[in-house]
């Protein structure tokens, strides 16, 4: 089973009418299945392994993590515990947090990833999803790429002022 996380723009009224009704999450999300990609993106698996080259931790030591870096994928800041959007609840930013994370995200060089990319460590702390010990150029690839989609996400969501709802599923 692959877990695949999901980030998904929403402006913020429509974040404060979710945080009181998360069942609006869920529509968005079923909607969000045919959208032209402006609102969601998905960064597929590479959620564990961005989460280690901005942070040098993985999902099972994020309490470690840099928050402001951590946050750009799990934020602490839960919509519903008791929803579900395929593996877990939907983690959530308000506009000026998503500022922030970008703020950030904008300074992280391709060198900056380069170096903190680890095959070795990210097998020994079981970075999913574990594909590390046969790990090449192709791998960095796959992270360097994805970790441009999701800046150029979070550029495009503090530009318009949206806040984020990220999930796995």
């Amino acid at each position: 089973m692959a877990m695949i996380i999901n980030l998904l723009q929403v402006q913020a009224t429509e974040l404060e009418a979710i945080l009181r009704n998360p069942g609006l999450l869920e529509l968005r999300v079923n909607e969000d299945k045919e959208d032209n990609g402006e609102g969601k993106v998905d960064l597929d698996k590479a959620w564990d392994g961005l989460l280690y080259l901005l942070t040098g931790y993985g999902i099972m030591d994020i309490e470690k993590a840099e928050q402001l870096l951590s946050q750009a994928l799990f934020s602490g800041q839960i919509v519903d515990e008791a929803q579900d959007l395929g593996l877990g609840p939907a983690h959530y930013l308000t506009p000026i947090q998503v500022r922030n994370v970008y703020n950030r995200l904008e300074r992280i060089t391709e060198q900056d990833l380069r170096g903190r990319f680890n095959p070795g460590q990210m097998s020994e702390l079981r970075i999913y999803p574990r594909m590390w010990d046969d790990a090449d150029e192709d791998a960095f690839d796959y992270l360097r790429n994805n970790f441009h989609v999701m800046k150029d996400f979070y550029k495009s969501a503090a530009t318009r002022r949206n806040g984020m709802i990220t999930f796995l599923n």
